[in-house]
Protein backbone atom coordinates (compact mmCIF):
# COMPACT_ATOMS: atom_id res chain seq x y z
CA UNK A 1 0.00 0.00 0.00
CA UNK A 2 1.22 3.21 -1.15
CA UNK A 3 0.08 6.48 0.62
CA UNK A 4 0.90 9.44 -1.60
CA UNK A 5 -0.36 11.88 0.88
CA UNK A 6 1.88 14.85 2.41
CA UNK A 7 3.81 13.88 4.84
CA UNK A 8 2.18 15.78 7.65
CA UNK A 9 -0.85 13.89 6.58
CA UNK A 10 0.34 10.48 6.50
CA UNK A 11 1.24 11.45 10.34
CA UNK A 12 -2.03 12.73 11.63
CA UNK A 13 -2.98 8.88 10.22
CA UNK A 14 -2.51 5.98 7.92
CA UNK A 15 -3.58 2.52 6.83
CA UNK A 16 -0.87 -0.09 9.04
CA UNK A 17 1.60 -1.39 6.69
CA UNK A 18 1.44 1.29 4.64
CA UNK A 19 4.25 2.96 2.84
CA UNK A 20 4.27 7.18 2.28
CA UNK A 21 6.25 8.46 -0.49
CA UNK A 22 4.48 12.14 -1.02
CA UNK A 23 3.35 12.78 -5.07
CA UNK A 24 6.05 15.49 -5.18
CA UNK A 25 8.23 13.05 -4.06
CA UNK A 26 7.10 9.93 -5.76
CA UNK A 27 9.20 10.70 -9.25
CA UNK A 28 12.14 10.72 -7.40
CA UNK A 29 12.54 7.87 -4.79
CA UNK A 30 10.29 5.19 -5.68
CA UNK A 31 12.80 2.62 -6.50
CA UNK A 32 14.00 2.74 -2.39
CA UNK A 33 11.03 1.15 -1.32
CA UNK A 34 8.71 -0.23 -4.35
CA UNK A 35 10.01 -3.13 -6.99
CA UNK A 36 7.41 -2.67 -10.46
CA UNK A 37 6.97 -6.69 -10.25
CA UNK A 38 4.79 -5.09 -7.12
CA UNK A 39 1.00 -4.97 -6.60
CA UNK A 40 0.48 -1.54 -5.78
CA UNK A 41 -2.54 -0.15 -3.88
CA UNK A 42 -2.26 3.85 -3.97
CA UNK A 43 -3.97 5.73 -1.06
CA UNK A 44 -4.31 9.10 -1.44
CA UNK A 45 -6.99 12.10 -0.45
CA UNK A 46 -8.60 12.26 -4.17
CA UNK A 47 -8.77 10.62 -7.69
CA UNK A 48 -5.93 13.41 -8.85
CA UNK A 49 -3.37 12.41 -6.77
CA UNK A 50 -4.19 8.63 -7.40
CA UNK A 51 -4.22 9.23 -11.03
CA UNK A 52 -1.17 11.16 -11.08
CA UNK A 53 0.69 8.27 -8.98
CA UNK A 54 -0.07 5.91 -11.40
CA UNK A 55 0.84 7.71 -14.32
CA UNK A 56 4.31 8.25 -12.19
CA UNK A 57 4.91 4.55 -11.81
CA UNK A 58 3.37 3.46 -15.01
CA UNK A 59 6.36 5.15 -16.85
CA UNK A 60 8.52 3.57 -14.55
CA UNK A 61 7.37 -0.11 -15.70
CA UNK A 62 4.63 -1.08 -13.18
CA UNK A 63 1.72 -3.05 -14.01
CA UNK A 64 -0.15 -3.62 -11.15
CA UNK A 65 -1.54 -0.59 -9.93
CA UNK A 66 -5.18 -0.31 -8.04
CA UNK A 67 -6.50 2.92 -6.66
CA UNK A 68 -9.43 2.98 -3.71
CA UNK A 69 -12.49 4.79 -4.95
CA UNK A 70 -13.93 6.36 -1.80
CA UNK A 71 -13.02 7.47 1.24
CA UNK A 72 -9.21 5.82 2.30
CA UNK A 73 -10.00 6.18 6.31
CA UNK A 74 -13.72 4.29 5.63
CA UNK A 75 -11.60 1.77 3.58
CA UNK A 76 -8.98 0.86 6.27
CA UNK A 77 -11.64 -1.89 7.56
CA UNK A 78 -10.94 -3.65 4.22
CA UNK A 79 -7.37 -4.30 5.33
CA UNK A 80 -8.02 -5.77 8.98
CA UNK A 81 -7.72 -9.19 9.68
CA UNK A 82 -11.56 -9.13 11.08
CA UNK A 83 -14.81 -7.86 9.36
CA UNK A 84 -16.21 -4.41 9.95
CA UNK A 85 -19.18 -4.73 12.82
CA UNK A 86 -22.28 -6.51 11.35
CA UNK A 87 -20.27 -8.39 8.82
CA UNK A 88 -20.55 -6.00 6.13
CA UNK A 89 -18.85 -6.34 3.09
CA UNK A 90 -16.15 -3.08 2.32
CA UNK A 91 -18.36 -0.75 -0.61
CA UNK A 92 -15.04 0.51 -2.33
CA UNK A 93 -13.95 -0.48 -5.31
CA UNK A 94 -10.62 -1.51 -6.81
CA UNK A 95 -9.77 0.37 -9.99
CA UNK A 96 -6.92 0.05 -12.14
Amino acid sequence: MLDVRDASDYLEGHISGSINISLGRLPYVWQHDLFPDDNILILSNNWYQSNKAARILRKHGFRSLFTIQGNVWSAQSCFQKTPPKGGRHCGHRLNH
